[in-house]
This record gives C-alpha cells, structure tokens and sequence, in this order.
C-alpha cells in the first residue's frame, strides 16, 4: 500500500479487507520500514541480516515451516517471508551471497532458483526495546496477560500480540488505521452492512 509496484508486482487496484482488520489500529510508518533485499552476487553480513528479521518480529527456529520464520545454519539463511509462496534458502560463501533458492516445507528440499530474497516486516507491532520494556511493565499490572506479555518482552512473536499495540506503543499518534494508509480518492464499498455492524 505504500509502494505500489515495488515488490515487484503491479500497483494495487482493489483491498479486501475484514471490518476487523479495518478497526485494528497498527504502528503508524510500517509501510516505509525497509525491507530485507538480498540478491546472487551481492554482500550482506549474516548476523546483521538474522538481527534485522527479528526486529521486523520474524521468529528465529530451528526449522522454517511457517511464514513469518527464519534459522540459520552455518552459511545458509532460511527465510520464510509473508509475500512467498514458498520458503527462500540463501547461500553465504563469507559475505557474499552465493545462490537463493526458493525450498518446498515438507522436506526441506530446494526447489528452483530465484533472483532475489524480498522480505517486508511480517508483523504490524514491530518488537522493538520500548515495546519490550513496556511489555515487561504491564507484566506485574496484568497478571492474566502474563504467558504473552513474558514472551513479547523477551523478544518473542507472539499471536494476537497487535491486540495489545495501543497499551504497548507510547501514544496515540503513533498508531494509525488501514484507511489512512489508503490514497484519498479511495473509494470504499461495504459488503453486508449488517454483518459489518455486528462484527464491528
């Protein structure tokens, strides 16, 4: 919605979303975080990309299953971003990016080469120190949240974590809807109005 035909694909014409989606708020700017982009050929240091994924609140695993996930292993980055179909597997020789291959979940096995690794944040609350430290406070005022508010602190993705973003982010502006991030000529139809409002 940001950018429009810079992942590669056409500019967006139509969003269909649910009245949830719609009336949860997100963290204001997520469309202009920039994005994992590695490409055959060129250089990037492992740990730096591996601490850049998990700041955009991928889970650091063993074994990538699931999208929103990367492990390293030796000189081999998996990396399972929100926009893929399939998991990509990057090849480090040093610094230098070997090869990247997309690889099918069930046996791990490689299935076709690809030009580039595009990974774009795959979370709408990003867990950053504040947001951790934050998560940490409310530990002690919320007790019943304590299972998520314990792994959110230690940096760990969490389901259903963005239903905490207005408690976990300092201040309102730094929030906003998915219709502020709409161009202003957007036109917007409500399918099953009484069903929005229920929902709602």
């Amino acid at each position: 919605l940001a950018h429009p035909g810079e992942t590669g694909g056409e500019p967006l014409q139509v969003v269909v979303a649910p009245v949830r989606s719609l009336l949860q708020p997100q963290l204001k700017g997520l469309g202009d975080l920039e994005p994992v982009e590695l490409r055959p050929g060129g250089e990037a240091e492992l740990e730096t990309v591996a601490r850049r994924l998990t700041d955009m609140a991928y889970a650091r695993v063993d074994l990538v299953t699931k999208r929103g996930e990367f492990a390293v292993r030796g000189g081999i980055l998996d990396v399972f971003p929100p926009t893929e179909e399939h998991p990509l597997r990057v090849e480090f020789w040093g610094d230098e990016i070997e090869e990247i291959r997309t690889f099918a979940v069930a046996d791990q096995r490689t299935i076709d080469k690809v030009e580039r690794l595009f990974a774009p944040p795959c979370r709408e609350l990003l867990l950053t120190d504040s947001v951790r430290a934050k998560a940490n406070q409310l530990t002690t005022e919320h007790p019943q949240l304590s299972e998520m508010l314990d792994r959110i602190a230690a940096g760990i993705p969490v389901e259903g974590m963005e239903s905490l973003a207005p408690a976990l982010l300092d201040g309102s502006d730094s929030l906003e809807l998915l219709i502020d991030t709409l161009p202003g000529n957007t036109h917007v139809l409500l399918c099953d109005p009484e069903r929005i409002r229920t929902r709602a």
